[in-house]
């Protein structure tokens, strides 16, 4: 699975002519990671191993509270 980050703030505050599809793409893939980055009795149910809640997790609910 591939996951998107925000490089910056100044990207998101600068609208552009494509910006509200971009903003749609962003809004759906981080509401897909934290559907899927669940708390799994401590872990997340994804990353094999990784503490809940992951750094995909993280991020996407970072990128989600922006919108």
């Amino acid at each position: 699975m591939t996951v998107h980050h925000i490089t910056g703030a100044v990207a998101l505050a600068t609208p552009t002519s494509g910006s509200l599809p971009d903003l749609d793409r962003l809004r759906a893939l981080a509401t897909t990671v934290l559907n899927e980055h669940l708390n799994d009795h401590g872990l997340c149910a994804v990353c094999v191993g990784e503490k809940f809640p992951c750094e995909s997790a993280v991020l996407a609910e970072h990128n989600a509270a922006l919108l």
